[in-house]
């Protein structure tokens, strides 16, 4: 179970910490450990006197509005600026790793993203972001120049190299 609970400043206050999980990506690439990450949390509105208070009890998140009031702007009516809604689901996911694998460019990616689901609104920041996470994954937090040999090594290629 986890309890969070966000602040008038708009910042999530984090209870029960040894429950938050980080995935092992995130963990290997920063070279972090349960232990010893902490995670930076900041909203993009200042003063909103807006809370709301969750728990999640057996998966189930359950939220509360305690404070419905937004100080210096409107609630949002268009969900476009809220970054949850333009992440790409599991689908989309691979048709972005499979294009990026055949060479295709970004906007070409988002262009098929779109016509396939006329309702998505992911941007083109998230098709690059995919495609630098797809990036990261396949060099296993190793640099270029080390995944390539690698590769080569365990490949039946002949080649030589040397250190400076």
């Amino acid at each position: 179970s986890g309890l969070c609970y966000v602040i008038p400043e708009l910042k999530w206050v984090l209870h029960d910490m040894h429950h938050l999980q980080i995935g092992p990506k995130i963990l290997k690439q920063f070279k972090l450990t349960n232990d010893t990450h902490h995670r930076k949390t900041a909203s993009r509105l200042v003063d909103c006197l807006f809370e709301l208070f969750g728990t999640r009890r057996s998966n189930v998140w359950y939220l509360e509005n305690i404070n419905p009031k937004h100080k210096n702007h409107e609630a949002s009516t268009d969900m476009f600026g809220h970054l949850i809604v333009r992440r790409l689901n599991a689908e989309q996911k691979v048709m972005v790793k499979q294009m990026a694998a055949a060479g295709s460019r970004p906007c070409q990616i988002l262009s098929t993203i779109h016509q396939n689901d006329p309702s998505s609104i992911v941007i083109s920041k998230t098709v690059y972001n995919t495609m630098q996470s797809i990036r990261q994954e396949r060099l296993d937090s190793h640099t270029p120049v080390q995944a390539l040999l690698d590769e080569l090594q365990g490949s039946d290629f002949e080649f030589e190299y040397q250190y400076d």
